[in-house]
């Protein structure tokens, strides 16, 4: 296991390792494996409360060596990602990677799940509604292979669930409904697709899911087609880096000329969407201010277009979310509703077995409407 002194100087190098430094990154695999690789098969990659710093020593060897070995995971998810989006040739590293996630999430080695959510729709005159989703391993899609537990919260607000939890109204009125019945809708991020989907059975006209992952996207298709939806949504990937690499910053410099091609031979370009939905989709600093530059290229300029976003406060993206919140407020978008949902000790849905799956909700979540800020009242 180590003993304290070499789990601090792991810390350490943890801190310091350039993610593109291949002899670096491969030197501290191996250090985990030395010390962890036999007993991390139980970690779960998923929310957990904020790891006690490094400077709060304790006398209980067992509790340094699993906040260590948290860290350890956290730092092997963000090299992941970060070589996957700047190795353009084969990378050799990726496949340990992407094994030792495999190894320390037990649902990743037992192969794809599916699961039938069954929400309760409090909207008037409409019955539950059932999705049926498939969730990859996470080797096959890394963060989009789960379907997490913000999705599962706008699924509800779009259930029209006012009751039978905590909403703590910061911004707007406290008896909001989310409906996007009859509306064009575009999704960021859209992970297992549950959300976007959830749309398509409440009544928009058309939504668009979007990912940057091919498998995601995959496997996206796989659940439109389980929940016959393919009239209405089309699947597509959108990387938000191509719009944001160039940008500096400055809207008026985003490259328009990046089309969606969609499934049916049209392409979709700027200001295209009357409402833009995502959850849970911030994990990195440049995705909290590549998000206003997407949202200012795909928007629609009507002045009822909407911008609908839900994510998870998570301790250690907290600085994050903030990030965003003060680039939402840089790029002229305006905050009309803003809510606490507090749901941790409530089911979201449940499947088919009558099981509740509260695992989705160990943390308060924040809900966001947006407009341009040049849109009346």
């Amino acid at each position: 296991m180590g003993t304290n002194e070499e789990h601090l100087e792991l810390l350490l190098r943890l801190k310091r390792c350039d993610p593109m430094d291949e002899a670096e990154v491969t030197s501290i695999l191996d250090t985990i494996d030395k010390h962890f690789g036999e007993k991390n098969v139980d970690i779960k990659i998923w929310d957990r409360p904020e790891p006690p710093k490094v400077e709060d020593t304790t006398s209980d060897p067992s509790t340094n060596s699993t906040m260590v070995r948290n860290m350890c995971n956290d730092w092997v998810i963000r090299v992941l990602k970060r070589r996957s989006k700047d190795m353009f040739d084969e990378d050799p590293l990726m496949e340990r990677l992407t094994s030792m996630i495999a190894n320390r999430c037990g649902r990743a080695a037992t192969g794809p799940v599916s699961q039938l959510w069954i929400f309760e729709c409090q909207r008037k005159g409409m019955e539950s509604v059932r999705l049926d989703i498939r969730e990859p391993t996470f080797a096959e899609a890394d963060l989009g292979c789960r379907t997490w537990s913000a999705s599962i919260v706008m699924g509800k607000l779009l259930c029209g669930h006012t009751k039978g939890y905590e909403r703590e109204v910061v911004v707007g009125e406290a008896g909001y409904v989310l409906d996007l019945s009859g509306q064009r809708i575009l999704e960021l991020g859209c992970g297992t697709g549950l959300a976007g989907l959830m749309c398509a059975k409440l009544g928009a006209s058309h939504v668009m899911l979007t990912d940057y992952h091919p498998s995601v996207l995959d496997n996206v298709r796989i659940n439109v087609n389980r929940n016959e939806c393919e009239e209405i949504c089309q699947v597509q990937k959108l990387d938000w880096w191509e719009y944001f690499k160039d940008s500096a910053k400055n809207i008026d410099n985003i490259n328009r000329n990046i089309p969606i091609s969609a499934d049916r031979g049209e392409e979709l370009y700027q200001d295209q969407f009357e409402n833009i939905i995502a959850t849970d989709a911030i994990y990195d600093a440049w995705q909290a201010r590549a998000i206003p530059i997407v949202l200012e290229q795909f928007l629609s300029r009507a002045t009822s277009s909407r911008i609908y976003f839900v994510l998870p406060l998570r301790n250690r993206y907290l600085t994050e979310i903030e990030l965003f919140e003060e680039e939402m407020r840089e790029a002229k978008f305006e905050l009309i509703h803003m809510e606490i949902v507090d749901w941790r000790n409530q089911p979201d849905a449940v499947d088919q077995d009558n099981q509740d799956s509260g695992r989705n909700h160990p943390v308060l979540h924040k809900f966001y409407i947006y407009r341009r800020a040049s849109s009346p009242a």
